[in-house]
């Protein structure tokens, strides 16, 4: 276990690794990559388990060219935050600058796979497909190399699990309404009632018997909570459409190169 000095040691060098980082972000803002590279390595001499570090160091080497060495720090990110989107993304340009087309492309796929509506990676995805068929402008169309299958593939599966979560989202969105509705029609039907009438609420399988504004005050309780569950999916709805739409471009997109 580590001592209580060894601790502060290691907050204090983390606090000065951020500080380099932010230093090393001003520098880069103002297009000085190679002192902003000189302070994100000193950060990572600091704290080599942050792959923002990496990240930022790789938009540096990209910038000046150096893309062998902006793909070390890019999977060097990847390897320690394999959900951070923007490292593929970094991997990615710089594996399409050296060349390497299939390994740029292998890249996308597996960013996708985390995130299939990020902008820019279908942004790329659509560049390096172009470079692609640039570099191969007599290939033929009719025949799909292995790749190209597995992508169609790949993206014919996330099409149909975004299809069934659509399809279960819309069916709660569905029963809140319903919902809704019933409990509008009861507080309706309570309304009418006059006030000698006795009214029971279920709680569990027991009946219990409240005065009408506790059994009022729970139907609204019901009733914000249904409204709160209603807003939350129609949030989640329309990121699922937003992604469905992307992946069936990137799909339309493979089968008409």
């Amino acid at each position: 276990e580590k001592s209580i000095d060894t601790m502060s040691s290691d907050d204090e060098k983390i606090k000065i690794a951020e500080a380099k980082k932010c230093a090393g972000n001003e520098a880069f803002s103002k297009k000085d990559y190679r002192e902003a590279i000189r302070l994100y390595t000193e950060a990572i001499e600091l704290n080599g388990k942050n792959h923002i570090f990496y990240s930022n160091r790789s938009a540096c080497h990209s910038a000046l060219g150096n893309h062998s060495e902006a793909s070390k720090d890019a999977e060097k990110c990847i390897t320690l935050d394999p959900n951070f989107i923007k490292g593929y993304f970094r991997l990615s340009n710089a594996k399409m600058e050296l060349g390497e087309l299939k390994e740029a492309m292998q890249v996308v796929v597996d960013g996708l796979k985390i995130d299939s509506s990020n902008v820019d990676l279908n942004r790329q995805m659509r560049n390096i497909r172009a470079k692609m068929t640039a570099e191969n402008p007599n290939k033929k169309k009719d025949v799909l190399d292995k790749q190209t299958f597995e992508e169609i593939q790949e993206l014919s599966h996330q099409i149909d699990a975004s299809k069934r979560e659509l399809a279960e989202v819309s069916a709660l969105l569905q029963s809140c309404a319903r919902e809704q509705r019933k409990t509008q029609l009861t507080k309706a039907e309570i309304s009418s009632l006059s006030e000698e009438v006795k009214l029971y609420r279920a709680v569990g399988k027991l009946f219990l018997m409240n005065d009408r504004n506790e059994v009022l005050s729970h139907l609204d309780e019901a009733a914000n909570e249904k409204k709160e569950m209603e807003s939350n999916l129609k949030g989640k709805k329309a990121y699922i459409e937003k992604r469905l739409n992307s992946q069936k471009s990137n799909l339309n997109d493979i089968l008409t190169q």
